[in-house]
């Protein structure tokens, strides 16, 4: 809840920010200057009547205030039009309350007011008053509203502009790494296959990321074989030190999930559990369906949490845990589950709503192992 709504509804009048406040405080000194001059000419210049001038023109601002406070800070979420039909129950309240007013301070101070008949100027003049201030105010608020629009308009424009050029060069740069790619295959001798075949998985490795950045769930399948094409090129750099193990249940592949879900943890499970470590570790990617949720876990069995830590502190260290759990937090409510693992090593699982995640594909699956 904001608590300095209430502290700027009180002190809005006294903050000079205001331009309406101003402009209207300057009509007010004009008509009550014209006015003052208008019974001096009537009168043959032998009454001087400012302090009627001065009471009458100074309650007229102060009444306006409360109004002035209602249309433009108070109602100022509604749309122009009801604004303005608010006016038809806010200018004959404008000029009662005035009036009211008024006549009580001219018995204070003993100042004299018209009575009877003539007494309709102190209704019209009061509700001019109030026509031109907020006709003005409305004006400019729409005519600042207007600028305001064009200029953020042209803003998006050139955002776009941006976009489009991004756009094309993301395009251009995959294919040049592609192309890249396959020129170093070819080149490759054939006594040296596995070399060959390295550059082949790299090469799907970085099609499925540019796949995924263009789509926002992909079939969960497609997601595993991503990530064991991943492990396989891990496995060519750390050897025996790796092994993978690999549990999915049948139905669990009947869903898709946000794409490059599992890759940041099963990079975290590299570079934490599998670097460090100079025994072999295994990292198993498990997928079932239970209690309404689709629950995917990475463990692994290499170096484990350092001592004395606590896991959340763990989601501001690195950009893999922290991202994935913000992902989660905004599109499912969940959060990501960090635990050590058994007999060693660490265990992160996500829990996804299955009622919330797109079923998958039958036909368009693409197995990159």
């Amino acid at each position: 809840m904001d608590t300095t709504l209430p502290w700027k509804y009180r002190h809005f009048f006294w903050n000079i920010q205001h331009w309406q406040f101003w402009l209207a405080a300057t009509l007010f000194v004009l008509f009550g200057i014209v006015y003052w001059l208008t019974l001096m000419i009537n009168t043959g210049f032998t009454w001087n009547p400012w302090a009627q001038t001065l009471i009458n023109f100074s309650l007229k601002g102060l009444v306006s205030l409360p109004f002035y406070w209602i249309t433009f800070v108070r109602l100022k979420h509604l749309a122009l039009h009801k604004r303005l039909l608010l006016h038809v129950l806010l200018a004959p309240a404008y000029v009662f309350c005035w009036l009211y007013s008024y006549h009580a301070l001219a018995n204070v101070f003993g100042v004299g007011y018209m009575w009877g008949y003539p007494m309709v100027w102190d209704v019209f003049i009061p509700l001019l008053l109030y026509i031109i201030q907020f006709a003005i105010i409305h004006a400019y608020e729409y005519y600042h509203g207007l600028q305001q629009a064009r200029q953020n308009a042209h803003q998006l424009k050139e955002l776009a502009y941006q976009s489009d050029i991004n756009a094309l060069k993301a395009q251009m740069q995959p294919h040049f790494l592609f192309n890249t790619l396959n020129s170093i295959s070819a080149s490759v001798p054939p006594e040296n296959e596995n070399t060959r075949m390295l550059i082949a998985q790299l090469a799907d490795t970085f099609r499925f990321a540019l796949r995924t950045s263009q789509e926002e769930w992909v079939p969960l399948k497609d997601e595993i074989s991503f990530v064991t094409n991943y492990l396989q090129l891990e496995q060519r750099r750390f050897a025996d030190r790796l092994q993978v193990q690999l549990q999915v249940a049948p139905e669990a592949y009947g869903y898709q999930i946000p794409s490059m879900l599992l890759q940041p943890l099963v990079e975290n499970a590299i570079k934490h559990g599998v670097a460090p470590s100079m025994q072999p570790v295994l990292i198993s990617i498990e997928a079932q369906v239970a209690d309404g949720h689709l629950q995917l876990t990475i463990g692994d069995t290499g170096v484990g949490l350092p001592p004395n830590s606590q896991p959340e502190a763990l989601f501001s260290k690195g950009v893999g845990l922290g991202n994935t759990q913000q992902r989660l937090q905004k599109q499912f409510g969940t959060t990501v589950l960090l635990k050590p693992n058994s007999p060693r090593g660490v265990s992160v699982s996500i829990f996804l709503p299955v009622n919330k995640l797109p079923h998958a594909p039958a036909l368009q699956s693409i197995d990159y192992r």
